[in-house]
């Protein structure tokens, strides 16, 4: 669809989303479109130099890629650090005196043993949960009543 203007792509991934869904048809469709992928796909398959490496709910894949390539193909940013501070004051320490804080140290599951101070992290940070602004923010204390 890359090769056509920009109406007619809006109209035809309509019209294959409604036709796939009116129909209960299986279609296997071969895109490097985010936006193809996220308007008409229910599941995606990633594959890197011809291997399949990861597969899964579309909203799934696209939000938590689970490699760097992956992450590359959805725009996500990954920083590499290391763990600091403790359970109340999590830190990624990224170098050059930078560190990001967390909202909670990362939780030990059934795939990685518990986190330790110091350990190598990566933070994924997708491009949508980052705003930007031309000046500090003026912060005003509201206060609710009844």
């Amino acid at each position: 669809m890359a090769a056509l203007d920009v109406q007619a792509r809006s109209q035809l991934r309509a019209r294959l989303r409604e036709r796939t869904r009116t129909r209960a048809i299986t279609v296997v469709m071969v895109s490097h479109d985010l936006v193809d992928i996220a308007s008409l796909s229910d599941a995606v398959a990633v594959m890197d130099a011809g291997k399949l490496i990861t597969q899964g709910p579309t909203t799934e894949i696209l939000s938590t890629p689970s490699t760097e390539f992956v992450a590359s193909l959805t725009g996500a940013s990954l920083l590499n650090g290391t763990l600091a501070g403790d359970e109340a004051t999590p830190q990624l320490k990224l170098g050059k005196g930078l560190s990001l804080r967390l909202a909670q140290w990362p939780q030990a599951n059934d795939d990685e043993p518990a986190w330790q101070v110091g350990a190598k992290a990566v933070a994924l940070i997708n491009s949508d949960a980052i705003a930007l602004y031309p000046q500090q923010l003026k912060v005003r204390r509201v206060t609710l009543s009844r």
